[in-house]
């Protein structure tokens, strides 16, 4: 039975970190999705409105097709905002394994009680006080 228990550990902890290197992971992404997102939509409509702003482009029927293309921007930033939010939901949901799955068993192995003045990292966040 000892011997189960300490693999289960080994197993736990082998886990816990390898979640905690892919949320770091996913952080990163979603802020290089971000940076991306804030250049490319503020490029693709610099690029376009200097086109409409031309004054040989404003007169006629030229100057509505140029004034539709900023869809293009605003459909890019719905799609990298979703991009984003999908980021948010793997790291809310590799968070919330940690804490409720996770964390309690590390708990009970270290035996650590409810009422111990040590909360393991996702449960101290859960916390309101420890919220923004």
């Amino acid at each position: 039975m000892s011997e189960l228990s300490e693999a289960k550990k080994d197993i736990l902890w082998s886990l816990l970190l390898e979640l905690r290197k892919e949320l770091v992971e996913s952080q990163k992404i979603r802020t290089q999705i971000i940076g991306f997102k804030i250049t490319f939509v503020t490029a693709a409509i610099g690029v376009i409105a200097t086109k409409v702003i031309t004054p040989d482009i404003i007169k006629g029927h030229d100057a509505a097709i140029y004034r539709s293309l900023f869809i293009i921007p605003a459909f890019a930033a719905i799609f990298f905002d979703f991009l984003i939010y999908s980021y948010s939901f793997s790291i809310k949901r590799i968070g919330s394994y940690c804490r409720y799955i996770i964390e309690p068993q590390i708990k009970s192995f270290c035996e650590i009680g409810p009422d111990d003045d040590f909360p393991l990292w996702e449960e101290f966040i859960d916390v309101p006080a420890a919220k923004q």
